[in-house]
């Protein structure tokens, strides 16, 4: 190999290598919060069984700060969720439901970096399709197990957004639900801040999760 094709090559290789340090942590935060609402669309009529279709509105957030798996350097971040979309009744009995979730959802990443003595923020916004699956078992008339899984692409955030759920609801009042969950969020997130040194972001949240959700 010629010396000046080698040494551009060898330039290329470098720069490729130095652009950005991706970034990588899981975050044990004690507590998130979620809020969520449940409507038929009325089209059912009075009688008539319950319509497998409903509208989900959901407003969801994780935020504390996680230690970088390669330098072990603290770094908070906040995750703000909302999403709006549809549930359809797979399957549905008198102590069960299996649903199918589609929307949209609109996400904003908060993340600060230190450098130094200073530190660089860095603020995302997407936009994009969810998809997911939820099942329901009601075993008494106030309590029920569920268990819930979402996946999004983030389209103007170049990201991913997928949580995974399980915990107990139960029915404090004719249409209010409240209920508590472990849950594990994961954000991903390209070339999230690559002009300042910091590539890829791959951020892991898991808590508990404290909600209540409006049913009509």
């Amino acid at each position: 190999m010629k010396p000046l094709p080698s040494l551009v090559l060898c330039s290329l290789l470098f720069a490729s290598c130095t652009l950005g340090t991706d970034i990588k942590g899981t975050d044990s935060t004690p507590l998130m919060l979620a809020m969520r609402l449940r409507a038929p669309l009325g089209l059912e009529e009075r009688g008539a069984a319950k319509e497998p279709l409903r509208i989900e509105l959901a407003a969801e957030t994780a935020f504390g700060d996680f230690r970088q798996k390669t330098s072990g350097v603290s770094t908070d971040y906040q995750l703000v969720q909302l999403g709006a979309g549809l549930r359809y009744s797979l399957s549905r009995g008198k102590e069960y439901s299996l649903d199918l979730l589609g929307g949209l959802i609109w996400n904003r990443a908060e993340i600060e970096f230190p450098s130094g003595g200073s530190k660089i923020r860095s603020d995302r916004i997407g936009f994009g399709p969810q998809v997911g699956l939820e099942l329901d078992y009601r075993f008494t008339p106030e309590f029920e197990a569920y268990g819930r899984a979402t996946y999004g692409v983030l389209l103007g955030d170049l990201g991913t957004s997928g949580q995974a759920e399980a915990g107990l609801r139960y029915k404090a009042m004719e249409q209010l639900h409240v209920f508590l969950a472990y849950r594990h969020w994961r954000y991903r997130n390209e070339d999230i801040l690559g002009n300042k040194g910091v590539g890829d972001l791959d951020l892991s949240s898991n808590g508990f999760l404290l909600g209540a959700e409006i049913r009509f």
